[in-house]
């Protein structure tokens, strides 16, 4: 497993072996291929093709434990601590290709909206929440693993974010 570490003095990124995480790259979200109505607004080509889960029954309650586990491996933890994943989620935020991407930004002050702000930061916070977290992450990992964020990934966020509820 691989980690990275944004050195925001430095400017760059560091591998990082032990305990200090900040951010699982390796890690594949899959909460959404257990609720159907999600599963429908990803495009063909970014699902796992070797991953078919037809499931005919309610997952609500599946989907929101496996949401869950996302989340925290993702910041490699095993139970919930919001000091460091909040400390996390700002470092992320502080990551220039993250916080001055325009498409992005727009995703976050639109994804802040929800709480009658337009503060970028808490609107990409939000880009954390049940609805947007697996293509939160696809971006994130393109700017930890690539340096920018692919077209794609940054289009399936906006779509998600943008489509009325």
């Amino acid at each position: 497993m691989v980690y990275l570490y944004y050195d925001l003095e430095k400017s760059l990124f560091t591998k990082v072996t032990h305990l200090r995480i900040m951010y699982n790259t390796e890690m594949i979200c899959t909460y959404y291929y257990y609720d159907t109505e999600l599963k429908k607004k990803i495009p063909h080509e970014l699902m796992d093709s070797n991953i078919n889960l037809d499931i005919e029954q309610d997952n609500a309650h599946i989907c929101d434990l496996i949401y869950q586990t996302d989340y925290l491996q993702i910041f490699g933890l095993v139970e919930f601590d919001y000091n460091t994943m909040n400390t996390e989620m700002k470092r992320i935020y502080e990551i220039e290709e993250i916080k001055t991407n325009a498409k992005l930004q727009k995703c976050m002050k639109k994804s802040a909206n929800m709480f009658l702000s337009e503060d970028l930061e808490l609107g990409f916070m939000a880009l954390f929440s049940y609805d947007y977290l697996f293509a939160t992450h696809l971006c994130i990992c393109d700017v930890l693993e690539k340096g920018s964020i692919q077209e794609k990934h940054l289009d399936l966020l906006g779509k998600l974010v943008f489509e009325e509820k």
